[in-house]
């Protein structure tokens, strides 16, 4: 794994995302951009979660990007305030569908719309 640290924030990238990536250029043109497009969603969400910890004062100690997502490790292993957590927890779901919203607003219903709309509602369910 690459490793590098900014601003207190370790940042790491695992050999599991190089060879998912290596796979997904393998698929062909008209798939891949509609993999890109995802993954541009799946970043939106977790950036989410990662401005609503910082405006806790709860940055994270370390993310990680690997083949099957993204991993945000909190400084602290205590919890914060309920309604903190759950808001946290929350961030992502709402960034998609504010970004689901926009994306409607201005261009239509289009494949990045219903993939934030999808993002949102599927990280939505353990709710």
């Amino acid at each position: 794994m690459f490793e590098i640290k900014l601003f207190d924030i370790r940042f790491g990238i695992s050999f599991s995302f190089f060879a998912v990536t290596a796979l997904i250029f393998l698929c062909g043109d008209a798939l891949l951009s509609n993999i890109i497009m995802a993954l541009f969603c799946c970043f939106f969400h977790e950036l989410g979660h990662i401005v609503f910890m910082i405006l806790f004062s709860d940055k994270p100690e370390k993310i990680v990007i690997y083949g099957g997502g993204i991993r945000i490790t909190p400084k602290s292993t205590k919890l914060n305030a309920q309604y903190k957590d759950i808001i946290i927890l929350l961030a992502g779901c709402v960034f998609n569908f504010a970004a689901a919203g926009f994306i409607f607003a201005f261009c239509g219903l289009n494949f990045l719309c219903e993939v934030n709309i999808m993002l949102g509602v599927f990280n939505i369910l353990p709710f």
